[in-house]
């Protein structure tokens, strides 16, 4: 899915966003788009607790349609979806992804994965174990760990998480939930140069 401002690329394999390609920026090559996802990588996939049980749907095959500026990724069983997974294009940069759940056993909580980390954008990285960073809100308090604390240490955050980010000095990737969920812990790591 696209705009004027990004393309949106996916897989069908657990409606994992694969590219995210900004129109209007470029490498210093001043001809190639950004992609804020590293090559080879991807994000959202996600795990569901059922039944006491994790099941990770992040490489099953699902299907999907267009419609308009979104993308809906389903499991059918009985020819029902039982979970749908919506991409829609909110405005300039923004994509608002929901997830339906119909029927999908008995659904007690699930994992979204932000694990790809982020590309680097530019030539000159002096200040990156800075500059990069997971940015999240968590019990009311803004918290940051740096790419250097997580080249050390993986780090957990837990409370109350309203929404979390992995920043590089120039973008950032947010997730956020629409309506207040009960989201209590945000696990965070550093992969191939970058926090995820």
């Amino acid at each position: 899915i696209q705009n004027d401002y990004f393309i949106a690329t996916f897989t069908n394999l657990g409606g994992k966003l694969v590219s995210y390609e900004l129109k209007k920026f470029f490498y210093n090559d001043k001809k190639t788009n950004i992609n804020l996802i590293p090559e080879n990588n991807a994000i959202l996939g996600m795990d569901i607790l059922t039944k006491g049980k994790l099941e990770n749907i992040s490489s099953l095959p699902m299907k999907y349609t267009l419609e308009d500026n979104s993308i809906v990724f389903y499991i059918e069983k009985n020819n029902r979806r039982i979970f749908e997974k919506i991409f829609t294009i909110k405005d300039e940069y923004a994509m608002v992804m929901k997830l339906k759940f119909n029927d999908f056993a008995e659904i007690s909580g699930y994992d979204i994965h932000f694990d790809s980390g982020m590309p680097d954008t530019e030539d000159f990285t002096k200040n990156k174990n800075n500059d990069y960073k997971i940015v999240a809100q968590v019990e009311n308090s803004l918290k940051k760990v740096t790419l250097r604390s997580l080249s050390k240490k993986n780090k957990t955050l837990e409370g109350h998480i309203d929404w979390a980010a992995v920043r590089t000095k120039y973008f950032t990737q947010a997730i956020k939930p629409e309506k207040r969920i009960n989201s209590t812990i945000l696990k965070g790591f550093e992969i191939g140069g970058s926090p995820a």
